[in-house]
C-alpha cells in the first residue's frame, strides 16, 4: 500500500498539516481553490471567508519549496457536472495559467466535490498529469490519468487492512483539526506505510 495525502481548499491550517507532515518525513498534495488565495490577510475586510482561514500566495509557494506537492482545485470551485464549456476552462485551464504565473507548478487537478465528468477528464489531460475522479481506492501499479480518494477519515479503518495489498489510497482532508490529524500521521507513521505525494504517484 501507497498511501498519499491531500487538502483540499485554501485553510491556514495547511500550514500546520505542512509541519506535521515534515515532523513524520513525509510531503502531501495540496489542492488550492484560487478563490481563497489572498496577496496579504486584512481583518477588516468582508469577504465569504475571512482571512484569517485563509492562504497567502506567499504560503503556497513556501509550501511548494519545502517539498510539497501543489495541485489545481478550481478558481471558484464550481461543480463542474454543472459547468457551462467558458466555466470548465475557468476552472481547469485558467487555473494552472494563474498558479503558473505565480512561479507554482501543477501536475493534477482536483475536481471540486468530487463531481468528476468526462467532459472535465477530456479537457484537463490536454495540460494535467492526472485528474481526480470519484471516491475510491486505485490499484497498483497506477495506470492512466484519473485517480480516485477517500475522506481522510474513512481511511483510518483502512490502514490496517490494505497495508500489505497492492494499492494506492489517496486520504483527503479540509481544514483539519491538528490533534485528529497528528494522530492520524502517528499512526500511519507507525505502521511503516509508504508516504507519497500525488505528483510522484502520477510522475
Amino acid at each position: 500500500m501507497i498511501l498519499s495525502v491531500e487538502f483540499d481548499d485554501f485553510y491556514k491550517s495547511f500550514i500546520i498539516a505542512a509541519q506535521i507532515l515534515e515532523d513524520c518525513g513525509f510531503r502531501g498534495t495540496f489542492n488550492i481553490s484560487l478563490r481563497g488565495v489572498v496577496s496579504e490577510r486584512k481583518a477588516d475586510r468582508v469577504r465569504m471567508f475571512p482571512d484569517a482561514d485563509m492562504l497567502t500566495w506567499e504560503e503556497v509557494k513556501k509550501l511548494q519549496s519545502r517539498g510539497h506537492d501543489i495541485a489545481s482545485h478550481g478558481v471558484r470551485h464550481n461543480d463542474l457536472m454543472l459547468a457551462t464549456p467558458e466555466e470548465l476552462e475557468l476552472e481547469i485551464v485558467t487555473s494552472k495559467r494563474l498558479f503558473e504565473a505565480r512561479g507554482i507548478k501543477v501536475n493534477s487537478y482536483a475536481c471540486a466535490f468530487n463531481n468528476y465528468t468526462w467532459k472535465a477528464d477530456e479537457l484537463a489531460a490536454k495540460h494535467y498529469r492526472a485528474i481526480r475522479g470519484v471516491q475510491g481506492i486505485n490499484p497498483l501499479p497506477f495506470k492512466g490519468h484519473v485517480y480516485h480518494s477517500l475522506w481522510g477519515s474513512d481511511v483510518i479503518e483502512k490502514l490496517a487492512e490494505y497495508k500489505d495489498k497492492p494499492f494506492w489510497i489517496v486520504a483527503a482532508w479540509h481544514d483539519i483539526n491538528p490533534t485528529e490529524f497528528r494522530a492520524f500521521m502517528d499512526r500511519v507513521k507507525s505502521c511503516g506505510i509508504e508516504v507519497k505525494t500525488v505528483a510522484e504517484m502520477i510522475g
